[in-house]
Formats: structure tokens, sequence, C-alpha cells
């Protein structure tokens, strides 16, 4: 009898201890997801804000131009952390142009966004431009699957120059929705 009882109180110890570990491995997995968080994904539906560098004219533009937006303000985990950092650059290019086209606009300019970069840090990225702040242009995204264009790009942007000079002036604020998410490595 007394065997019972000394293998039940073992038992008894042993089932504390796997509670009290469980409990250890969730705080322990609390700071692994901590340090996940700093190497992390950027998620889809993440909002970049910045400047767009140069102007960007339709009478200038060709298909396969370069263009590059430059961030305004870090981009942070919940925790705080900085993943990207204010000054980080994503680059595109022109994947379709329209000068002649029926919708009232002077011209319009398909847009697909190919990398994000920071110091020591280059990843794809998939975006589309949700607002740019100025007021004589018009955005929306576009279906890539039924346009022509690189293979990398999966969103592409419609720009539609509503200006009689069909520009997009440098400095003007360009806010980026991410289309599918990115892998981050640590800063």
């Amino acid at each position: 009898m007394k065997r019972i009882t000394l293998a039940g109180g073992v038992l008894a110890i042993l089932s504390a201890a796997c509670v009290h570990s469980n409990t250890m491995a969730s705080s322990a997995g609390d700071l692994q997801a901590h340090h996940a968080m700093d190497t992390s994904v950027l998620p889809g539906g993440a909002i970049l804000e910045g400047t767009l560098d140069r102007s960007m004219t339709a009478a200038n533009a060709r298909v396969g131009d370069a263009f590059s937006i430059t961030l305004a303000n870090d981009t942070k985990t919940k925790r705080n952390a900085t993943v990207i950092p204010a000054g980080a650059v994503v680059y595109g290019h022109v994947v379709a142009l329209d000068l002649n086209n029926n919708s009232g606009a002077v011209a319009t300019a398909k847009l697909a966004f190919d990398s994000l970069v920071y110091t020591g840090h280059h990843h794809i990225i998939d975006a589309n431009i949700s607002k740019i702040g100025y007021n004589h242009v018009m955005v929306r995204p576009v279906d890539s699957k039924t346009t022509a264009g690189p293979a990398t790009a999966t969103s592409l942007t419609l720009i539609s120059f509503t200006d009689p000079d069909g520009q997009l002036p440098a400095g003007s604020p360009v806010t980026l929705l991410v289309t599918n998410p990115i892998q981050l490595e640590p800063k």
C-alpha cells in the first residue's frame, strides 16, 4: 500500500513539474515569438508611406523605366522593434503606358514594384499604391492576370494622369499597400 502511495506521490510531483514545465515553455514561446517578431514576416496588408524620389511624366515615361519611393517612417513590430528603417527605398518600374486612352486622362501608366532595399537588406516586394497625395493623379489596383507584364509582378497599380502636363511631381506622398508577405531578416 505504501508503494502505491509513494508511486502516486511521485506521479503527482511529475505531473506538477510537467504543468510547471508547460508554463515555462509558454514563457519561452513568448520569448521565441518576440525573437520571431524581430525577424518576422511583414504581412500582406501592411501600409508603407513615403515620397516619390523623382518626377514621373507621361510625356517622358517609357515601358521599363524605373522609379523609387523613399519610406518616411520606421516600420515597427508590435513590440516596437524597428524592422524597416525610415529611408528604406522601394523600387519599381513602368509595365505599360497608354498616352492615347479614352478615359479622359492625359495618360495612364501601369506600375509594378520590385524590391525593398535598406542597409544590408534586399527583399522582393509585391505592393499596390493605395493613395497618392497629389490631386491630379488617380490610382487603382489592376489584376495582373489580365495584363502583360513581368512574371514577378503579381500586383499592378494603374495611375491616371489628369494633370494637363501629365506629371506626378517628385516629393509626392505615396501610400503603399503590401499585397504579399515579405520575410524580413534581423536588422
